[in-house]
């Protein structure tokens, strides 16, 4: 378990969840329009990164409604659990 992951991990994770390869979207990219971004695979993201960072990500609130691809990220970067 690690405390902190590199952005390149924190977007895996999420490609292999919704099976679509966002690191080559805009990171402007509304989550809305990503058709296998639901509710379910987005508590199954967070349910992935939450395991893998030893509960820290569950605290988040402001993951529950983010509305771009940056957003999430920056989340992560907020919440200091991306390597710089």
């Amino acid at each position: 378990m690690a405390t902190k992951i590199l952005e390149s991990e924190l977007l895996d994770t999420i490609k292999k969840i919704i099976g679509v390869d966002i690191e080559h979207l805009p990171m402007d990219t509304k989550i809305s329009t990503i058709e296998s971004w639901d509710s379910l695979n987005h508590l199954g993201i967070l349910v992935a990164l939450d395991t893998k960072l030893e509960g820290r990500v569950a605290d988040i609130q402001a993951l529950s409604s983010v509305n771009t691809i940056k957003d999430f990220v920056n989340e992560f970067r907020k919440n200091n659990l991306l390597i710089d």
